[in-house]
């Protein structure tokens, strides 16, 4: 028994994992002794701008990048070539992306919101940008050396919660809250740097050539579009509940929303983690049998992980949320309920995402995130001028269900319907 133990503990990959669950377990007490701190400081209509700010520059994000990150991360995983040349034109390609993008939505809301809030705005388009290019990151976890994003990670957030907790300790006017905003991306981003100069993890002969840019502008726009039509859509219904809140009843029930949304959400990386140390076994399979076997097992482990995790916090949810944030934001509650089963079907979703990808279905998951995208504008219009906060936290649930388990039955290639009951112990 102890020699089994150690062998699966020897496990590059179980090591990776653990690696990765210890860097998000630092961010999830950051997030319940810090955060919870500074949402008690600001109150929800505050924390509400905030959020809202959070949400316009994810979508920003997510069009700069391109889904270029998806397509490192396959590429690293299945020959972990250390492509100095790939990653220096993605990052080209995403600043080209995002900085006239991210000019064009902070003009927009300088004319829409009052002045002492802007500069969150500000503050969280400088912190995304570094997030956006950042493929080292998406390098390091792909040849299943996490640790080195731990150690960058975990200092970037312990010293941008500290400071969190030096503002709100000594009640220092909100404006000082853009330095940690900043300093969460801006700081791992630069330990990424040194880490990698030191390690000499990728050559250093690149030089930029205009035409070989303009050769990987092609391939990145070809690639790119379908992905990123896909994982814009993705962003836009999970964001749109902030906007159609917003716009319909107020910053104030952003903040409840995106207290109880955060919260039911804080789980997801350990299920993440599994899919992602994991997924390069899937993606390495050339029979279906093989292939069954590795994506059922790998499934199976995850609806183990996540439906315990969901068991327990719906049980300690009404402590939890008045323990960490009082009685402002005892509405949460039940937003938290609802969105902790809204985000086990995202868990699958993200599983059954990256397996459209091993077989290159990069045009049926831009046309289902567009239908879906569509379907949760729809509900959250409908649902939030009907029921508020409440209703956008079922237009997410109908949503991510719709999406995840009836429409990847359209994508063949997948097998879903094997691969789910290979998972519940079926024999194929």
């Amino acid at each position: 028994m102890k020699e089994y133990i150690f062998r699966f503990l020897k496990n590059s990959r179980i090591q990776n994992s653990m690696w990765m669950v210890l860097e998000k377990g630092v961010a999830f007490f950051g997030l319940i002794f810090v955060v919870s701190a500074v949402a008690k400081y600001l109150g929800p209509e505050v924390y509400g701008y905030l959020a809202l700010a959070a949400s316009v520059f994810s979508i920003v994000n997510v069009v700069a990048r391109l889904g270029l990150d998806q397509v490192y991360f396959k590429t690293a995983s299945k020959n972990q070539k250390n492509n100095n040349t790939l990653l220096k034109n993605m990052t080209n390609m995403i600043s080209l992306i995002y900085f006239p993008l991210s000019f064009i939505v902070l003009v927009i809301f300088y004319f829409r919101i009052e002045s002492s809030y802007f500069i969150f705005f500000i503050a969280t388009a400088i912190a995304n940008y570094f997030s956006a290019i950042d493929m080292r990151s998406i390098h390091f976890n792909a040849i299943l050396m996490s640790r080195l994003n731990v150690v960058a990670n975990t200092i970037g957030l312990l010293v941008s919660l500290a400071v969190r907790y030096l503002i709100v300790n000594f009640q220092l006017h909100i404006q000082w809250l853009c330095i940690p905003i900043i300093i969460v991306t801006l700081l791992p981003y630069l330990l990424r740097l040194y880490i990698d100069h030191k390690k000499n993890i990728f050559e250093r002969t690149y030089s930029y050539n205009t035409k070989i840019f303009r050769k990987y502008r092609t391939y990145f726009l070809a690639v790119g579009i379908p992905l990123v039509i896909s994982m814009l859509s993705v962003s836009i219904y999970l964001q749109s509940a902030n906007f159609f809140l917003a716009a319909l009843t107020g910053s104030h029930a952003v903040g409840i929303y995106a207290v109880g949304s955060m919260l039911a959400g804080a789980w997801y990386f350990i299920p993440t983690t599994i899919v992602i140390s994991f997924l390069s076994l899937v993606y390495k399979t050339n029979s279906e049998k093989d292939y069954l076997e590795k994506a059922g097992l790998i499934l199976r482990y995850l609806l183990l992980v996540t439906l315990s995790i969901i068991v327990i916090l719906y049980f300690l949810s009404e402590y939890i949320i008045l323990w960490l944030y009082g009685d402002a934001f005892k509405e949460s509650i039940l937003v938290f309920k609802i969105l902790l089963f809204s985000y086990f079907f995202s868990v699958i979703g993200f599983y059954f995402y990256r397996l459209v990808m091993k077989f290159g279905g990069y045009n049926f998951l831009a046309k289902k995130m567009t239908i879906t995208c569509v379907l949760n504008i729809i509900l959250s219009y409908f649902l939030i001028k009907s029921y508020g906060v409440i209703g956008a936290a079922y237009a997410a649930l109908i949503t991510e269900f719709v999406s995840n388990m009836i429409f990847n039955l359209f994508y063949k290639n997948i097998l879903m319907p094997k691969v789910v009951f290979k998972a519940l112990g079926g024999k194929i």
